[in-house]
């Protein structure tokens, strides 16, 4: 994938009269700091992305008009920072998708990347004339973070009881141990095998986890789409597992590693440092639509074991 330095990507040249068309449908109207994990999340989301960084100082230029909605005043730094933040998400969403349809505003309203645009926002409670309900697009931020606050309600909702109507609590805590497989290489989404085979990998080495506890298991494509990642989550520590990297060969020069965490960490931090978004996933549409084309049909996360 082109990195942001070789593609120009900054955000500042929007024409606004076309984004009012296909973005402006929502408006921040009240905060939500817990919801997504939103502290420990979003910064992981802006420390990989250029074009996050860049929309958010454009967002500081015209805040006032972007937040004139919000119920209450903001009570700190922290909470501005936050909202600022969602802002630049929507704006960076717009920016990669209409760049990577090289400006044809057109073109990109008739695709389904164009929910992404419309999708009811999270972190917060939002106004406005978009999609009531959300997308459910695999690359969509706003369904990235609804999925993960699912996750982690049933992380720490009691053992049994239902967080949503096909969920229910797990009772393993808000602070967990992690075992991921990281699987890279060039055409990793062209290889229809190369998935699968990085599932049955890690399937075997957790294997002798899976009779003694609970596992959360959570698949996701890497943030350049050349790989995916598959974690498992457990409350117990993950024993005899040899960290490092080795060969992936179902892909010419490809790359599998393996990562344990040493102790228990906030499932947050976890989850964001491990299946993270940046907008730079939105940038070719055709390598993202073959990413979405690859989960098709696949949960995105499950519990095993117990």
């Amino acid at each position: 994938m082109e990195s942001c330095e070789e593609k120009d990507v900054a955000p500042w040249d929007l024409d606004e009269s076309k984004k009012s068309k296909y973005f402006r449908h929502w408006y921040l109207t009240r905060l939500i700091p817990q919801m997504g994990g939103l502290n420990k999340t979003l910064p992981v989301f802006f420390k990989q992305s250029r074009l996050l960084k860049g929309c958010h100082l454009r967002v500081r230029e015209s805040e006032k008009r972007e937040l004139k909605y919000l119920t209450a005043e903001l009570s700190s730094d922290r909470d501005l920072l936050m909202a600022r933040s969602l802002l630049a998400i929507r704006l960076a969403c717009y920016f990669a998708l209409r760049h990577g349809f090289d400006g044809d505003i057109e073109k990109l309203s008739k695709t389904r990347f164009s929910w992404i645009l419309s999708c009811r926002p999270s972190g917060g409670y939002w106004t406005g004339t978009g999609r009531d309900l959300p997308c459910h697009h695999l690359l969509c931020p706003w369904c990235w973070l609804r999925r993960h606050d699912l996750l982690y309600r049933s992380l720490v909702g009691k053992v049994g009881n239902r967080v949503a109507t096909s969920t229910r609590g797990l009772g393993l805590g808000s602070r967990l141990h992690c075992l991921s497989f990281r699987a890279h290489g060039e055409r990793f989404f062209s290889s229809p095998a190369a998935l699968n085979e990085l599932r049955r990998l890690s399937e075997i080495e957790v294997k002798p986890f899976k009779t003694s506890r609970v596992l959360l298991r959570v698949v996701y494509p890497m943030t350049d789409l050349r790989g995916a990642t598959v974690a498992f989550m457990s409350d117990q520590p993950f024993e005899n597992i040899t960290k490092g990297v080795t060969e992936f060969p179902m892909l010419e020069k490809g790359k599998l590693g393996i990562g344990v965490t040493d102790r228990k960490l906030p499932f947050s931090r976890l989850y964001a440092s491990r299946m993270t978004w940046i907008p730079e996933m939105l940038l070719q549409p055709e390598l993202a639509g073959m990413v979405c084309e690859a989960f098709r049909g696949k949960n995105l996360f499950n519990v095993s074991g117990g």
